[in-house]
C-alpha cells in the first residue's frame, strides 16, 4: 500500500509501488509477490538444467564478441545469487541490444573482465520488469531520464524483462521493443529477456526476486550486489551509489539527485479553476456531473470542496500509461489526509486508469500526480 507525502516531497519520499499478479502492492520496487507464476515455473523446468551447465563455460567465449578480448588471468568471483552482498551469477544473454537496437551479446563474465569493452564502468544497475508490471514503466523512465548524470558517475544501466504481459517468459526482443518504449529519450541502457539468459529465466526463478520492479546496483570490480531495492522504501539513489560504490548501501535512503519528467500536458489541459484549486483556502466546488482537468506540473496538485450533505461517489479517469494520478481525502486542519483503522491514509490510488473515492458530507479532496506524474483527467460526481 503506498504512502502519501504531498506535493514537493512525493518524488523523494515515496517508492515505485511493486506488484504482483493478483494486483497486490507494497511500499517499495521489490514489496508484494511475484506474478506470472506459470511463467517462472516453466522456465525453470524447460531451460534451467540445460541452461545452467553451459552458462559460464559458453559466456566466457560469447561474450567476448560484445567488446575483445578479456584480461586471460580474470576470474569470474564465486557466485551467491541476487540480493545484497551476494555475487551475482555469471549470467550472459544472447542476444541482447543495445540503446540502438542493435543486436550484441552481453555477458557478466566479459563485463567483469573486459577492461578494454568496460572498463569506463564501475557499477551495473539492474533494472528487473515485466510487461504486466503497471509500476515498470515510471522507473524505466526514470533511469533514462538519469541517463547523462549515470554516464558520468560509471553506471551502465541493464533492462532485464523477466516475464512477458501474462507472466510468461519474456525474450530480448520483446525487452527491446518494451524498453525502447519507455527509455527512447536517451537511448540508455542494454536490453535483455530472461527467456534468451543462460541459465534459462535465471533471473526469474532466482529466490531474491519477489516483485516487479526490482532493482540491484552491482560493483564491477567484484561482482558483488551493494544495493538492492528490497531493503528500502523508496526508489534506489542511483546516481549516489554510482558515485560511491564503495559506501555503504545496505540501508538506502531516498535518492538527492532525481530526473526532471516531461509534462504529458499544458496550460490549455488545465481546469478553468486552475490557480484557485492549488491551496486548500481557495479550493473551488466540485459540482456533480462532469469535470475535465489536469496535473501539468510535476509535483502540483489540484483542491477541490464536495459540498453534497448525503453519500457521494468520485470517479476519476485518465490515462495511467501516461501518468498515474491519485486522488486522497484531506483534512483542512493538517492538509493531510485522516488515515483508516489499517493506518492507510484516505482516497484511491490503484494502478488502473480509474480511481474511484465514496464519502459522506461535505469533503475536501486532492488530485495529485504520483511521484510527480502528469496527465489530464475527467471527474464524474455523483449524489448516492
Amino acid at each position: 500500500m503506498r504512502r502519501i507525502g504531498f506535493l514537493s516531497a512525493l518524488v523523494l519520499a515515496l517508492a515505485l509501488v511493486g506488484c504482483g499478479d493478483d494486483g497486490t502492492t507494497d511500499m517499495n520496487e521489490g514489496g508484494g509477490e511475484t506474478g506470472g507464476e506459470t511463467g517462472g515455473e516453466t522456465g525453470g523446468e524447460t531451460g534451467g538444467e540445460t541452461g545452467g551447465e553451459t552458462g559460464g563455460e559458453t559466456g566466457g567465449e560469447t561474450g567476448g564478441e560484445t567488446g575483445g578480448e578479456t584480461t586471460p588471468d580474470c576470474t569470474y568471483p564465486s557466485e551467491d545469487g541476487l540480493g545484497f552482498g551476494n555475487t551475482i551469477p555469471a549470467f550472459y544473454w544472447d542476444p541482447a541490444f543495445d540503446g540502438q537496437g542493435q543486436e550484441i551479446t552481453f555477458d557478466l563474465l566479459d563485463f567483469h573482465c573486459n577492461d578494454e569493452a568496460w572498463g569506463e564502468y564501475d557499477t551495473l544497475i539492474m533494472l528487473i520488469s515485466a510487461g504486466w508490471c503497471p509500476n515498470c514503466p515510471r522507473l524505466i523512465q526514470w533511469l533514462d531520464l538519469l541517463a547523462p548524470q549515470l554516464e558520468e558517475a560509471g553506471a551502465l544501466v541493464l533492462f532485464v524483462e523477466a516475464q512477458d504481459n501474462s507472466g510468461g517468459p519474456a525474450d530480448s526482443a520483446l525487452a527491446q521493443a518494451h524498453f525502447s518504449r519507455y527509455a527512447g529519450t536517451n537511448n540508455i541502457g542494454i536490453r535483455v529477456g530472461d527467456a534468451n539468459n543462460n541459465p534459462y529465466m535465471g533471473v526469474n526463478n532466482d529466490p531474491w526476486l519477489a516483485a516487479f520492479p526490482s532493482s540491484l546496483i552491482i560493483r564491477r570490480s567484484d561482482m558483488q550486489v551493494i544495493a538492492d531495492s528490497s531493503r528500502s522504501n523508496y526508489i534506489l539513489p542511483y546516481v549516489e551509489v554510482a558515485q560511491d560504490p564503495d559506501a555503504d548501501w545496505s540501508n538506502p535512503g531516498p535518492p538527492e539527485i532525481t530526473p526532471e519528467f516531461p509534462a504529458n500536458c499544458g496550460e490549455e489541459d488545465e481546469e478553468a479553476t486552475e490557480g484557485d484549486n492549488n491551496a486548500i483556502e481557495t479550493a473551488p466546488t466540485l459540482e456533480e456531473g462532469s469535470t475535465a482537468g489536469g496535473i501539468c506540473v510535476p509535483n502540483d496538485g489540484d483542491y477541490y470542496q464536495i459540498a453534497i450533505e448525503g453519500d457521494w461517489t468520485l470517479t476519476m479517469e485518465f490515462s495511467h500509461a501516461q501518468g498515474d494520478l491519485d486522488v486522497y481525502v484531506i483534512d483542512p486542519a493538517t492538509g493531510e489526509p485522516p488515515t483508516d483503522a489499517e493506518g492507510n491514509p484516505v482516497g484511491s490510488y490503484g494502478t488502473t486508469d480509474t480511481e474511484t473515492l465514496s464519502g459522506s458530507g461535505p469533503t475536501t479532496i486532492l488530485i495529485v500526480g504520483y511521484d510527480g506524474a502528469t496527465t489530464t483527467y475527467d471527474l464524474t460526481l455523483t449524489a448516492n
